[in-house]
């Protein structure tokens, strides 16, 4: 919570009329939230200014204008959250990985393997750890 509220801000908001929820949890209901919790300080603006800081020093949906390098992104195509993520392989940043995994949730990679989970789970476990490998093997 405190990385959406400082940093991220990307709420689960129903701020349009045709959704079934409407406005019960609008962008003001989450700033509220984060004021409640974390103090009058993360007011919409600097909840926004903090957003604008995280995007320009991560790229925000450009990483390839940044100096990342070293970073594996996993996305699951079942997690709603994978549309905001970096679905395709940078152009020009051989150090920076995006993996997508069909049939997988929100941090599947993360969890313990288990005999069961999808060969495309499984893949997608062994390209983190040869790409981690390699960022390692790199290391000055």
């Amino acid at each position: 919570m405190y990385s959406q509220c400082s940093a991220l801000g990307q709420f689960q908001t129903s701020d349009y009329p045709d959704l079934p929820f409407s406005n019960y949890f609008s962008v003001d209901f989450f700033i509220q939230q984060c004021q409640d919790i974390f103090g009058p300080q993360f007011s919409k603006q600097k909840i926004q200014e903090s957003v604008d800081k995280t995007n320009k020093v991560y790229g925000g949906a450009n990483v390839s204008a940044t100096t990342l390098s070293n970073v594996v992104f996993t996305y699951g195509l079942t997690d709603p959250w994978h549309e905001l993520g970096v679905l395709k392989q940078p152009p020009n940043k051989p150090t920076i990985t995006s993996i997508i995994i069909p049939g997988a949730s929100l941090c599947a990679d993360l969890y313990k393997a288990d005999p069961d989970d999808s060969p495309e789970l499984k893949n997608a476990r062994e390209q983190v750890t040869k790409a981690i490998g390699q960022f390692l093997k790199e290391k000055p």
